[in-house]
């Protein structure tokens, strides 16, 4: 199929990146913390997700880099600032300018996210924003509140107290966060080594070999991969088009009793790690897994190339029947197991495609322009043929051949609904002499789309090859 859909926002063409600033204060209960670091994005607004707000979180020290999950939740941040490695506060400006905020604070009064932690009796006072600019891609201006007290005499002896004032610029993106975090220095090691230990039950494991699998290529440019820690390094050919299931099979077979295992993404904060631990020696599925909820994972490097960082835990651990401890550092290069015809053309391997993409861009324009006017399953087939890639057409061809009689109409509909762009357009993109990547934009159902589609060169003539959609 040409593209696929799901609900994550995509990137844009963006202009130079400006360097986050902020000079500005919090109190909460009488004791004052200076923010000097800012990060933003984009964000779907909570109410209404036709609309984006503008997130942006202020802290008193460089945020370590993933805390802030890539949608917008900041619920690890609440996690860093009750154990005291943070404070700060965030705001959501509205596009109507209007300004909802969430103060995070460790003191001597103790620990506190406002409003979140508090009961409705006492609703936030009403934070004012003043701007100096407000686009697309830069937000400049200054934020300020001041908690009022309430009026009856009981309710204010419980009633937090609190005021922040911030001057700020922040660069904008929709697809991840401006700002410059703090990354853990690197491991330092090998390629596909690791080096720690879990503990498991006072058991001591020896974690020496690394793992990270991207299966195929994702236009968006995002990373996201299965990664694997093991004590016995796994054959090579399990690492080819492998499952974290096949994974867990390969490490059996290589005498593998325990794997720490977890998914890491651009495009989300780490979540929490699995260690899995095989129950039956002769049965390579026999492996139990449990979270392990309270290890930190801390990254110097996630990209296409690599991931770097270290997993750990303060103290022992216990869940349920066991007790858990983990220290160990990785450098897991990233396999890509997929064809190189879908790998996108980016900056660093192609140059910037023409106002309105040029001859690729026109070759897709025309194809999406035609889409609406088939009537038939038949109709649709012939203009994907003229249109896709020889190998793409060829995929589609065949899936389509799986469609019964009775069922062609209700497939049709199906599948010109997912091909359909409304005012499509092509915001830009990077090409070679035979492969472009077109920005796609426009919207499906009112709602705004950003697509990523290959071009291939073929014949003289510029066809579709793989794509991918982003509908906000």
């Amino acid at each position: 199929m040409l593209v696929s859909v799901c609900c994550n926002r995509a990137s844009s063409p963006q202009p130079p990146e400006i360097a986050n600033t902020v000079d500005g204060s919090f109190t909460f209960n009488d004791e004052t913390a200076k923010v000097s670091h800012a990060y933003a994005r984009r964000v779907t607004n909570e109410k209404d997700d036709s609309k984006q707000d503008v997130m942006i979180v202020f802290t008193d020290r460089p945020a370590p880099w993933g805390v802030i999950d890539q949608n917008g939740s900041d619920s690890k941040i609440e996690e860093k600032a009750r154990a005291g490695e943070l404070k700060g506060f965030s705001i959501r400006i509205a596009e109507d300018k209007t300004v909802s905020f969430t103060i995070y604070y460790h003191g001597t009064s103790g620990s506190a996210a406002y409003p979140s932690g508090f009961s409705d009796e006492y609703p936030p006072a009403k934070a004012e924003f003043k701007p100096v600019s407000f686009t697309s891609t830069l937000a400049q201006g200054n934020v300020s509140v001041k908690s009022e007290k309430p009026a009856d005499d009981e309710k204010a002896e419980y009633a937090p107290t609190y005021q922040f004032d911030a001057t700020f610029t922040v660069s904008l993106k929709p697809d991840k966060w401006t700002g410059v975090f703090y990354k853990s220095p690197p491991s330092n090691l090998e390629p596909g080594r690791a080096s720690g230990q879990l503990i498991v039950d006072g058991k001591v494991m020896k974690l020496s070999h690394a793992y990270a699998l991207q299966s195929g290529f994702d236009l968006f440019e995002e990373t996201s991969v299965t990664f694997v820690l093991t004590e016995k390094p796994l054959a090579t050919e399990a690492l080819r088009d492998a499952s974290l299931q096949d994974l867990l099979r390969a490490a059996h077979q290589a005498g593998n009793s325990h794997v720490i295992s977890e998914n890491f993404t651009t495009r989300q904060s780490p979540g929490a790690p699995q260690v899995w631990m095989m129950k039956d020696p002769q049965n390579p599925d026999s492996w139990d897994d449990d979270s392990l909820l309270q290890a930190e994972v801390e990254l110097s490097q996630l990209d296409a190339k690599a991931i770097d960082g270290t997993i750990y835990t303060k103290k022992p651990y216990e869940w349920f029947d066991h007790t858990y401890e983990v220290n160990v550092s990785f450098n897991a290069p990233v396999v890509t197991t997929g064809d190189t015809m879908d790998a996108p053309v980016t900056a660093s391997n192609g140059k910037p495609l023409p106002s309105g993409g040029g001859a690729p861009g026109q070759s897709y324009l025309t194809f999406i322009q035609a889409v609406p006017a088939t009537k038939s399953l038949k109709e649709l087939t012939q203009l994907l043929e003229a249109s896709q890639a020889g190998r793409v057409f060829a995929e589609t061809k065949k899936s389509l051949a799986t469609v019964p009689a009775d069922k062609e109409q209700q497939a049709f509909q199906v599948f010109k609904s997912v091909l359909m762009i409304t005012d499509a357009r092509v915001d830009g993109g990077f090409w070679t002499s035979d492969k472009a990547t077109l920005w796609i934009g426009g919207t499906d159902e009112g709602k705004k789309v950003s697509g990523r589609v290959n071009m291939h060169l073929e014949n003289n003539r510029w066809r579709m090859g793989a794509g991918s959609t982003h509908v906000e």
